[in-house]
């Protein structure tokens, strides 16, 4: 186990507690949140290592790479999932021209990238998990191994990383990548969970977002927007993504041992007060940031 000792995103040395949550979906081992007493932001620690991680990744519970199997819950996913794909790439026409080139920094089995090459796209992959991969080279898609992030001199008009931020070890390190890999007017696209949304203070340590060990970092609209602001990259747009709530609140309610039925029924009802009040304060359970170089 790792133990974190300087915020990446202040410096600062001081941490308190936030909380202590179980990993409720694979090793049923119990892991800390700490909050930096300076800037607020927050991660968890101790934390495996890079090696060490692997193991907590071992399940068919990541459906993204599991997304053809049969049954309900992957049917729902994969109508989301292309309902995603839709308002992904026209949040990304609003900012680029045509005949594009994308980076999908953690891009699963590429299924992203499949849709934006239907788009006359110039897409590249990027993906630690060796399965994943060749499911992705399977689409026709060029895709590469994360130490492809250091070696690449190519330049893109957009780099995203889809729920891929939480889990990176070395915030500094990707940053710099980031910044390295885009072209100077192109855009970053970021999506994380949000912990002070509704559905995280319901739940708390029970939130399904939360998913320790594997999100080593828990983003609020604060802290992403100083992290970016440290690389030179200034937001330029937020956009929530709605379905996550009820997603996130029904796997919440299975933590917590509700029965499928009522834990269905009761995690709908949290994730639609979940919107509402976000639709307030903006909070919502994860959501999309647009920076701009």
């Amino acid at each position: 186990m790792i133990t974190v000792t300087t915020c990446p995103i202040c410096g600062n040395n001081k941490f308190t507690p936030h909380l202590t949550c179980g990993d409720y979906s694979i090793s049923k081992e119990i892991f800390n949140i700490l909050r930096c007493s300076t800037c607020t932001f927050t991660f968890t620690s101790p934390r495996p290592d890079t090696e060490e991680m692997g193991k907590y990744y071992q399940s068919d519970i990541y459906i993204s790479h599991h997304a053809n199997k049969g049954g309900i819950i992957p049917w729902i996913y994969r109508i989301i999932r292309d309902m995603q794909f839709v308002n992904k790439t026209n949040i990304i026409k609003r900012y680029t021209r045509e005949n594009i080139s994308i980076l999908d920094i953690g891009c699963g089995t590429g299924a992203f990238l499949e849709y934006c090459k239907k788009l006359n796209w110039n897409v590249i992959g990027v993906e630690p998990d060796q399965d994943a991969r060749n499911s992705t080279k399977e689409k026709s898609i060029t895709v590469y191994d994360l130490d492809n992030l250091n070696t690449s001199n190519e330049n893109y008009d957009v780099i995203t990383m889809w729920h891929v931020l939480e889990h990176v070890h070395d915030l500094d390190q990707r940053m710099k990548q980031l910044s390295k890999l885009i072209k100077e007017d192109g855009i970053v696209i970021i999506a994380v969970p949000n912990y002070k949304s509704y559905d995280s203070q319901l739940y708390k340590s029970y939130w399904a977002a939360y998913d320790l060990p594997r999100h080593l970092s828990h983003f609020s609209i604060d802290t992403i927007t100083k992290l970016f602001d440290n690389h030179m990259f200034k937001l330029a747009e937020i956009i929530p993504m709605k379905y996550d709530s009820y997603y996130v609140s029904i796997k919440s309610e299975e933590y917590k041992g509700a029965n499928k039925i009522m834990g269905f029924i009761k995690g709908v009802i949290s994730g639609l007060k979940s919107n509402i009040k976000a639709s307030r304060n903006n909070e919502y359970s994860s959501l999309i940031y647009v920076f701009k170089k």
